[in-house]
């Protein structure tokens, strides 16, 4: 199950994500949730190599 988060952004990145989503034919909120994702799962990736190369 999704859960939701409520976020502020300054208003030039909330711009800049308005304009990015835009351009790609998806809503902001789209985008945010998949640059979070993105970005979390990209994090975690990190973390487990650093086990792996201890």
């Amino acid at each position: 199950m999704a859960k939701r988060f409520y976020i502020s952004l300054p208003d030039g990145i909330a711009d800049e994500l308005a304009r990015w989503a835009d351009s790609e034919g998806n809503k902001p909120t789209t985008l945010a949730a998949f640059l979070v994702e993105r970005a979390i799962r990209e994090r975690l990736e990190r973390i487990e190599q650093a086990k792996t190369d201890k």
